[in-house]
């Protein structure tokens, strides 16, 4: 646990900066910024996560209603009623959410291998890598991804970026359309629902990351007895019989001609080729995939 970072903003902090991150236009007004009052809103503007923006044009009563900021003075305020309610800077102030920013504290919270890239601008982002099961596992960040429009963009995005291993996309947003991970070819995980739960401050649980990912893998290669495969991304289900020719075909280890292969497979068929093919003419999945020939009565394994 990279204890520096977990202990930087409370967790409920961090859920509204999420809902934060999903506004359009990522912003909060000083009349909110309180509510961020000893729960992390100093430690927000030191790691530059949030920052000063421009001035609100509008300015709330003390009923939370809305009114248009004019000057007298060079003083803020608005008029309600012909009345004139002068008002301090700070009732105007807004708050952006840096983005890039925020992405760093990610990316230092997960310990990843640093490999901070903006592809799309404000939306979309590599954070880097993690070593999960042996391999190295891309990590992204992205927000707004419950829109179509923005979810059309980060599968533009990632289908061009070839040689890419399957990762995990990071999101601000709670609601992933559906079936958004097969789409994307990665697994899509809200950060809301990966923050550790036995602690009152923001840090990702990592263990959530490696179940999501190894969850959605498979051992490449035969199961025992050779009634299933599973190769690149693949999953092929084998008849006994069917099962008796591969197991022959892998343990062979190369060519063998057909008879010699029926023989060790104990097969009473003749003709290999109707062992994979049913009474429709229909050949199984794996034929000319996995399992080859020359046209000449020898087989081989391709894989």
């Amino acid at each position: 646990m990279n204890i520096a970072v977990q202990k930087q903003i409370p967790k409920n902090t961090f859920g509204l900066i999420c809902t934060i991150c999903e506004q359009d236009e990522p912003i909060i007004s000083q009349r909110l910024f309180p509510y961020f009052k000893n729960r992390g809103s100093k430690k927000l503007l030191s790691l530059g996560v949030m920052e000063d923006a421009a001035n609100s044009n509008t300015c709330p009563d003390y009923r939370g209603d809305d009114y248009a900021v004019t000057y007298k003075d060079n003083m803020p305020g608005f008029y309600k009623k012909d009345v004139w309610h002068e008002v301090s800077y700070d009732h105007i102030r807004m708050h952006r959410l840096n983005i890039n920013s925020l992405v760093s504290v990610i990316t230092k919270d997960l310990d990843a291998e640093s490999a901070h890239e903006e592809i799309i601008k404000d939306y979309f982002f590599r954070i880097g890598t993690l070593k999960i099961n042996k391999r190295d596992v891309p990590i992204f960040f992205a927000r707004r991804i419950q829109f179509q429009k923005i979810l059309e963009e980060v599968y533009n995005a990632v289908t061009k970026r070839y040689g890419i291993n399957k990762g995990i996309i990071l999101t601000s947003s709670s609601y992933l359309p559906f079936g958004c991970s097969k789409l994307l070819g990665h697994e899509v995980i809200s950060l809301k629902d990966c923050m550790i739960h036995d602690s009152e401050n923001y840090h990702i649980d990592i263990n959530i990351i490696k179940a999501a990912i190894g969850a959605k893998e498979k051992q490449e290669g035969f199961s025992n007895g050779y009634r299933t495969a599973y190769f690149n991304g693949i999953e092929y289900k084998f008849t006994k019989k069917q099962a008796a020719i591969i197991e022959a075909l892998n343990k062979h280890g190369g060519r063998i001609n057909k008879y010699e292969l029926l023989a060790e497979a104990d097969s009473e068929q003749y003709d290999l080729f109707r062992i994979f093919r049913d009474s429709k003419g229909v050949y199984h999945s794996a034929w000319d995939v996995i399992i080859k020939n020359d046209n000449k009565g020898n087989y081989w394994l391709a894989y």
